[in-house]
């Protein structure tokens, strides 16, 4: 098989269901728990028929933009507790279908093909894709200075954000306190203490939210370091 599609479900038994009906037209699937693991695969070379979101099993709306920012696949979303309000969001943020669940797979696979058809036909305009940071489970849009943690979204200071930024782009690189200060700051007369405590609470925010996949590593003398342990 090598056309394939994408489900963003963490429903398992019902996107086996749908993968099988599927299966039987020589089409395959992979399947994400999250829109942050939707987004990284979107970012692969990997080409997708269409993104199949289960509105039921995922938080979907507040990376929706997101998601279209970085793929022309059509982003079909289905629902069981349909509304004309949730609707009108999802339209506005990207997708090019929400709507109920067909009675069955084949129904379904009649929508999803038509919309598909009809995307494949349709000129689109390029768009710039954002800049995304990623580490471990943690992906940063920088264009919308949003962090997202899974699935969930983490609220940081400016300060904070611009720390992690900075170590972000410059992952496995250890940095010392006067770079940071530099970079953040601009170098205005900011203490070491500060840093560090800055350093210290956007560690505890990571943290709490269940950032895996990295670490920040003060190297005494040195400086800090976000590494990846995956």
């Amino acid at each position: 098989m090598n056309a394939k599609y994408l489900a963003v479900d963490s429903d398992v038994k019902l996107a086996d269901s749908e993968a099988a009906a599927w299966a039987r037209r020589g089409i395959g699937m992979e399947r994400a728990d999250n829109m942050t693991d939707a987004i990284k695969r979107l970012l692969s070379p990997n080409i997708y028929l269409y993104v199949g979101i289960n509105a039921d099993a995922v938080e979907f709306m507040p990376m929706l933009n997101m998601m279209r920012s970085v793929t022309f696949t059509p982003i079909l979303i289905a629902t069981g507790s349909f509304t004309t309000h949730t609707e009108v969001e999802a339209l506005h943020n990207g997708a090019d279908l929400y709507a109920r669940w067909h009675p069955t797979p084949e129904d379904n696979m009649a929508s999803v093909m038509a919309h598909v058809e009809r995307a494949s036909k349709r000129e689109m305009a390029q768009i710039r894709a954002p800049r995304i940071l990623a580490c471990g489970n943690l992906l940063v849009f920088t264009d919308y200075k949003m962090v997202f943690c899974g699935d969930k979204e983490i609220m940081f200071t400016a300060k904070e954000y611009g720390i992690l930024a900075y170590l972000l782009n410059h992952i496995n690189i250890t940095l010392s306190i006067g770079q940071i200060a530099q970079e953040v700051w601009g170098g205005a007369g900011v203490s070491q203490g500060a840093v560090r405590k800055n350093i210290d609470l956007l560690r505890k925010r990571l943290r709490d939210a269940g950032f895996v996949g990295g670490v920040i590593t003060n190297y005494r003398g040195m400086g800090y370091r976000l590494a990846t342990t995956l």
